[in-house]
């Protein structure tokens, strides 16, 4: 289960950055 947290911890994580990336080109 923790690898699971983890897995989706780190998914959010790299869409936020991602998202930020985007803003910044905008």
């Amino acid at each position: 289960m923790s690898t699971g947290l983890y897995t989706n911890m780190t998914a959010i994580f790299v869409t936020d950055e991602n998202l930020i990336f985007c803003l910044h080109l905008s």
